[in-house]
Order: C-alpha cells, then sequence, then structure tokens
C-alpha cells in the first residue's frame, strides 16, 4: 500500500513539473475589434470611441456606402426638405449647425472635441424614420473656397443615430449634380439623429489634411420605397 501511494505521489509530482514548463500562449486583442464592428449601415461604433479630430474618423476605417442607380434614381413618394430660411420640415428638423447661417446658404466646419456626441460634426439633423422604410438624405454641397476644387474623390462622414447605437460611413460626393446621397433604413420607428462632417482636403500650402469649409444650401430626405 505504501509503494501505491508513493507511486502516485511521484506521478503528481512529475505532472505538475512538466505543466510547469509549458509557456501558456500570448493572447493579444485587438482593440479596433473591441470598439467597432462592420454592419450593412456602415461602420457600429462602440460608446467608447471618441471622434475628437480628423485622425479619429480616419483609423477607423470607415467604409464607404455603396449606392446602385436604381437607390439614386428611385423618384420620391414624398419628400422632407430644410433650408436656411427653413429649419423644420414635418419630420425633419435642423438640430444643430457649427458655422455661418446665410440665408441662402450655410457655410459650415467641422467641430472637433464636444461633449454632445452627435455635435463632433458640421451639421446635424433630427428625423423621425418609419420602421422598414428606404430613405434617402441629398445634402446640396456649393463650393465656397475659390482656390480649391472638389471632385468624386472627395467625401464627407455621415453618423446615424439610432437609440444607443451610432453608425458611421463614408458618402463620396455626386460632382455632376453637386449632392452626398446617403440611403437609410430603420429596423424600428422612431426619431434619429444624423450628424455630417465636412470634406477632409490635403492643404497644398502645409501638405496637412484638415477640415476645410464647405457650403450647404438644401438638404433633403425622400421616402423612396
Amino acid at each position: 500500500m505504501k509503494k501505491v501511494i508513493t507511486t502516485i505521489a511521484l506521478t503528481i509530482i512529475m505532472v505538475a513539473g512538466t505543466n510547469a514548463q509549458i509557456k501558456k500562449p500570448t493572447v493579444k486583442i485587438d482593440a479596433s475589434k473591441i470598439q467597432t464592428q462592420q454592419s450593412s449601415n456602415g461602420l457600429l461604433l462602440n460608446s467608447s470611441v471618441k471622434l475628437n479630430t480628423l485622425q479619429d474618423f480616419k483609423k477607423l476605417n470607415i467604409p464607404k456606402q455603396q449606392l446602385s442607380k436604381e437607390q439614386l434614381a428611385k423618384k420620391p413618394t414624398r419628400t422632407w426638405k430644410i433650408t436656411p430660411m427653413k429649419l423644420k420640415d414635418g419630420f425633419l428638423t435642423l438640430e444643430w449647425a457649427e458655422g455661418a447661417l446665410l440665408k441662402e446658404r450655410w457655410h459650415l466646419y467641422t467641430l472637433g472635441s464636444s461633449d454632445v456626441r452627435y455635435k463632433s460634426g458640421a451639421i446635424t439633423i433630427k428625423f423621425y424614420a418609419v420602421g422598414g422604410v428606404e430613405y434617402r438624405l441629398k445634402i446640396n454641397f456649393e463650393n465656397i473656397l475659390r482656390d480649391m476644387s472638389f471632385d468624386s474623390n472627395d467625401f464627407i462622414y455621415i453618423r446615424k443615430y439610432d437609440n444607443n447605437e451610432v453608425f458611421a460611413t463614408q458618402v463620396f460626393l455626386d460632382p455632376t449634380n453637386g449632392e452626398f446621397n446617403y440611403i437609410f433604413k430603420q429596423q424600428n420607428s422612431g426619431y434619429i439623429y444624423i450628424t455630417s462632417t465636412t470634406i477632409p482636403k490635403l492643404q497644398a500650402s502645409t501638405g496637412i489634411e484638415e477640415w476645410v469649409m464647405i457650403g450647404v444650401d438644401e438638404i433633403k430626405i425622400d421616402r423612396i420605397n
């Protein structure tokens, strides 16, 4: 009996010694995967993500929204429109803007740090969306900078605040019509906020990419189904 106990004790010691020599693998966690998640609505941002600078936007690799010709060409069944002279139209309201408000257009620039999450941008609208309905947001763009040109490579960042979720996407300029078009659909009915930045642009004089001021004379939301 004593031999059996001794044998068992030696076996336990050998196993423990073997385990002590095995190095446990180091697990690396990609913080960006915790903070964001890809979705058909764009990039789903975690509440811990801060967007105070242009670099904050760029490091997230926010995707470009892909639009079909059918979505762009669809005739709306109803349209809501706001302008500098009309800040509310039914379910669509101008919530906040950063820049100069003129009679013919807004002169917008992108605000950096802000205590209010949806104010980290240039302009924010509030809209009541019906669940299951597809909408098309149109932002009419005007170039108010004489020494700068814009083309189809230029874009803005748009964030859609849906309850406690925030989705971010890149929306590119249609230079033919001078518009930024953004398609969205909500699963449930309710009010949402949509925030737009201005255009990030490389400055020839400094070689640094910065937000530039843009002109906007009209914002529309079309119901397209």
